[in-house]
């Protein structure tokens, strides 16, 4: 027991809870940033469809992946960051 309260005041360890919240608030950004691609890119796909009614599916496949690289980037450089449960540093 004296090493788990040495090792929970040296940073080592932390509350259960603190971890399942911490990735729980994660796994929220994750699914908020993918799901707001639809929002950003709906009017850029309206656009690729010509006047004959086509649709340029090389110019769709490379706005889809820009956005997904985009989107995953962000994602990444937010999971990055120490913040915890409602932002405070850990």
């Amino acid at each position: 027991m004296a090493e788990l309260e040495f090792k929970e005041k040296n940073g080592e360890l932390v509350p259960a809870k603190d971890v399942k919240d911490a990735a729980f608030l994660k796994a929220r950004q994750i699914r908020d940033g993918l799901l707001i691609i639809p929002n950003r890119i709906s009017d850029l796909l309206a656009g690729e469809i010509n006047a004959a009614g086509r649709i340029d599916k090389t110019r769709v496949h490379e706005i889809l992946g820009k956005e997904l690289r985009q989107a995953l980037e962000n994602l990444s450089n937010n999971l990055n960051r120490p913040e915890g449960v409602n932002g405070k540093k850990n």
